[in-house]
């Protein structure tokens, strides 16, 4: 029998989610839905992360605007903190292209800035995205922090980001933000098993950036067809992270990923509609549930009103 969800509302004033990484695609545009999903999410957020494309995406083609129509959707119901930015993750970063890169990075930026978007993200592991001949990945990282941040003031009037590789948190605690505003750390550790390196990661982050740095997506692994832990333990492995970056002085979190409708193995929110449990290590309210565990996916689900 279903019960009465209350309170509702995120574990800490900080939780943020992404979004938009299936919406924006042909398959799976629905602005009805769009709609519905935004809303639902408000009842808990109110920080979203949206999905952040390649440069290759101008301001005009259509992936880019269905970014601008989410975005406008979530301030229209309220939400008061919005991340979006430019990323390389389709293309490789060469010394070639680095300028026509720059230069997308701006179009971006400035669109970001006329829809009210809060935080714009310079880049997102471009670290790993270099060809590692012209261009390294030491090089990017210093372009990150002293070419593209100070670029980026000059069109957009909220904070400038980025948002780095776990992989690569040593080279930023060395050398530090340089001109960004902000930082965002992905933190993901090994996997599911690995929650002590995914602490003694975000750890380290706080204790170099302090409020200044955030965690741009996190959860218990990459990509959850590897997960082997039972669900119970799922669920408690995520509490335990989001709880750690609530109580390690950094401004905010953004579980990835609320849904992905082309492969469940990377969302919170399935196909089928219905709720991996882990959404209750994220948020406040009752738990009940209808159905069983998932053989594919190892995980039992939670039916949404």
């Amino acid at each position: 029998m279903q019960r009465s969800l209350y309170p509702r509302g995120a574990l800490w004033t900080g939780a943020g989610i992404n979004y938009g990484n299936d919406r924006i695609f042909d398959s799976f545009y629905n602005p009805a839905a769009i709609m519905a999903e935004l809303q639902f999410l408000h009842q808990y957020f109110h920080r979203l992360r949206i999905f952040i494309l390649d440069y290759s995406y101008g301001v005009s083609h259509p992936y880019t605007q269905r970014c601008l129509y989410i975005i406008d959707q979530a301030r229209s119901i309220g939400f008061t903190d919005i991340v979006w930015g430019i990323t390389s993750s389709a293309s490789t970063l060469t010394a070639a292209n680095y300028a026509t890169y720059k230069t997308a990075m701006l179009d971006r930026a400035k669109l970001a800035n006329d829809h009210g978007v809060t935080t714009f993200v310079t880049g997102n592991e471009e670290e790993y995205h270099v060809d590692g001949t012209s261009l390294v990945a030491a090089q990017m990282t210093t372009n990150a922090r002293n070419d593209l941040a100070p670029a980026a003031t000059t069109v957009f009037a909220g904070d400038v980001s980025y948002n780095l590789p776990e992989g690569n948190l040593p080279d930023w605690l060395a050398n530090g933000s340089g001109s960004l505003s902000t930082l965002g750390l992905n933190a993901y550790g090994l996997n599911e098993h690995d929650g002590a390196g995914f602490c003694r990661d975000v750890r380290n982050f706080a204790a170099r950036f302090g409020s200044q740095g955030y965690v741009s997506e996190f959860g218990i692994n990459t990509n959850w067809a590897t997960v082997t832990a039972s669900d119970s333990d799922q669920e408690r492995e995520l509490r335990k992270r989001t709880m750690f970056v609530r109580n390690s002085g950094l401004s905010a979190s953004y579980f990835f990923l609320f849904s992905h409708l082309s492969d469940d193995n990377f969302a919170l929110k399935l196909a089928n509609g219905n709720f991996r449990s882990m959404w209750f290590a994220l948020v406040r309210e009752r738990k009940w549930f209808t159905g069983v565990p998932n053989a594919t996916v190892q995980s039992l689900r939670v039916q949404r009103p």
